[in-house]
């Protein structure tokens, strides 16, 4: 049985949640955070990712603020999520007005600390299972859009993090007036980009996350996408 966590549907995109995964650790927020594991089952006319756990982190992965105006294809992507959910746009557009709405992007930059962690004990169980299945990938990147006054917010804060807490993963500002915990139901998320994981095994014989791939380039070196081909490598080896 393959354990389903969390459902994030571009068709227009859908926010959603299904049953908790056993053994792995759990979120109560309903829409992924970035940083969550799951696999990406895009296809032509819609995106979807399947969340299945989310990393325990002991400190703050770093994460990327940009800010874009939008275009007439970006808009009608954000408008049609938005209708698909029953709810107004929180912003207009009209591309004879300058200037313009603008949406967010957040990423995540600091992909070397996010490995480390993922790697460290306290994700053991996780790591386990995502060894078993080839196809997941870590949600890096959303693009979405807020209310105003969580705009402001956004606009002053310095930098951005996300961190663990009791709930799970969580997305945090921190500007001038201090600390800020951005829920992720504040944010009209209506796309995402994903990370590729690349694998490969320490001395003991224990899968490890090598590498993420964020361009769709090949595994470098040793490491392998799917991480039963090391195990049939060690194998032949043997052998």
């Amino acid at each position: 049985m393959k354990p389903t966590d969390y459902v994030l549907l571009i068709a227009v995109l859908l926010l959603g949640a299904c049953a908790t995964v056993p053994r792995l650790q759990s979120v109560a927020s309903h829409i992924p955070c970035i940083g969550a594991i799951g696999e990406d089952r895009s296809a032509l006319f819609k995106k979807e990712f399947v969340k299945v756990g989310e990393p325990i982190l002991t400190v703050p992965i770093g994460v990327t603020l940009n800010s874009y105006a939008f275009d007439k294809a970006s808009y009608t992507k954000y408008a049609k999520y938005a209708q698909k959910l029953g709810k107004k746009p929180m912003v207009a557009y009209n591309d004879t007005i300058r200037p313009g709405p603008r949406y967010y992007t957040l990423k995540i930059s600091d992909l070397v600390s996010l490995r480390s962690q993922l790697n460290h004990e306290q994700n053991g169980n996780l790591l386990t299972y995502m060894a078993t299945d080839k196809d997941l990938r870590i949600l890096n990147e959303i693009s979405f859009v807020v209310a105003a006054d969580v705009q402001e917010v956004m606009v002053a804060a310095r930098h951005y993090d996300i961190s663990g807490s009791k709930q799970g993963l969580v997305l945090e500002a921190h500007g001038p007036m201090g600390r800020y915990t951005l829920g992720m139901a504040e944010l009209q998320v209506f796309d995402f980009g994903t990370a590729g994981i690349c694998w490969t095994k320490n001395r003991f014989g224990t899968h490890q996350i090598a590498a993420f791939l964020t361009d769709g380039r090949s595994c470098p070196g040793d490491t392998e996408r799917d991480p039963q081909k090391l195990n049939e490598i060690n194998a032949y080896l043997k052998f």
